[in-house]
């Protein structure tokens, strides 16, 4: 197995445990569990993981991208930060149809076009640059974070990882249906009960993807959220070892500047273990509150009360710290006493 595929799949699997430790309240590796797991790691490795602020924070791109559809547009925008000294986690969402996003720190000036179209924007008039990279920084810069790392999941892999767990179930509160949605060439409208559904391959696929239904994009977000919690659910509750068989599922993962899985893994684990489920926040930056409407269904972010909220309720800042524990003192050696 080569590196690149190694390090697609430890993205793909980092990247949906960390999202959905945010939203899940499922066993995680034991405390104890973990601090064997980092026993070997240095305050290096942490800060490779955490940056400069001390905790962990991931743009999470659900990319459309597929063989029919020329360009890359990322119509799942989140961001997920957890601070495992303190254990606090939230994470939020950016609406596809935001434009006029701040452009700082890659050039002066806002986008005007829909966020959602930012990535392809960036690789097409900035190709010596990782675009992903780039719109982590800008996103960052414009919510007021350090972002670390960032990964793009496509339909592929979203549909791989959730046939190697074997589906997922997923609660819905009020029947669903998008009569507009073609499930495959052939199967046209798809129906979710009320209730308890086990979804896999390509129904998984569009409980995340429809949106002709009440709420439009915002219920889609909390949707895929809902999958994001499910997933979680089960790859966490398999444990470390697992990690193995969502390598397949990385096929589908266009681009990552996530850490390798073969380094990263026991300390990717461990820091998650340490989150605190119970005080965990979530948002997602709709109107009215976090932002207006323009034409059509764009919206403009009203930056001041998104940078309060990210300010209220992401982790503290550790300015150069880490959340491993600090490397014992030697205990001084006894001075022999003078032999008479």
């Amino acid at each position: 197995m080569n590196n690149d595929r190694l390090r697609r799949g430890a993205a793909l699997a980092f990247a949906t445990i960390l999202a959905g430790t945010a939203f899940l309240g499922v066993n995680a590796p034991r405390p104890a569990q973990a601090a064997v797991l980092v026993a070997s790691f240095i305050p290096a490795d942490s800060l490779r993981l955490l940056g400069k602020d001390g905790r962990f924070t991931i743009l999470l791109l659900g990319s459309d991208a597929r063989p029919s559809l020329s360009g890359l547009r990322t119509d799942a925008i989140l961001i997920a930060s957890i601070d495992p000294r303190t254990g606090k986690a939230a994470i939020a969402s950016i609406p596809r149809d935001t434009a006029y996003f701040p452009l700082a720190p890659l050039r002066t000036g806002k986008f005007a076009a829909k966020i959602n179209g930012l990535y392809s924007w960036i690789k097409l008039h900035y190709p010596a640059r990782n675009p992903g990279t780039e719109l982590r920084k800008i996103i960052g810069k414009g919510i007021g974070i350090e972002i670390d790392a960032y990964a793009i999941v496509g339909f592929e892999a979203f549909r791989n990882l959730v046939n190697n767990v074997g589906g997922l179930d997923v609660l819905v509160g009020t029947r669903v249906c998008d009569y507009n949605y073609w499930i495959s060439r052939t199967v046209h409208v798809v129906c979710f009960a009320k209730g308890w559904n086990h979804v896999k391959d390509l129904r998984a696929l569009a409980f995340a993807r429809i949106r002709h239904t009440p709420g439009g994009d915002y219920a889609r977000a909390g949707r895929q959220q809902q999958l994001v919690k499910a997933a979680v659910g089960k790859v966490r509750t398999r444990g470390l070892a697992s990690l193995a068989s969502l390598l397949f599922a990385g096929r589908g993962l266009y681009k990552t500047d996530l850490p390798s899985l073969a380094t990263y893994a026991p300390l990717i684990f461990a820091m998650a273990s340490q989150t605190n489920l119970s005080t965990v926040k979530r948002v997602v930056f709709r109107p009215t509150t976090f932002a207006y409407g323009i034409s059509g269904s764009r919206i403009v972010l009203k930056m001041a009360p998104v940078r309060q909220w990210v300010t209220n309720y992401f982790p503290p800042k550790h300015y150069l710290g880490t959340w491993l524990p600090p490397e014992p003192t030697p205990t001084p050696t006894p001075t022999p006493a003078p032999t008479p």
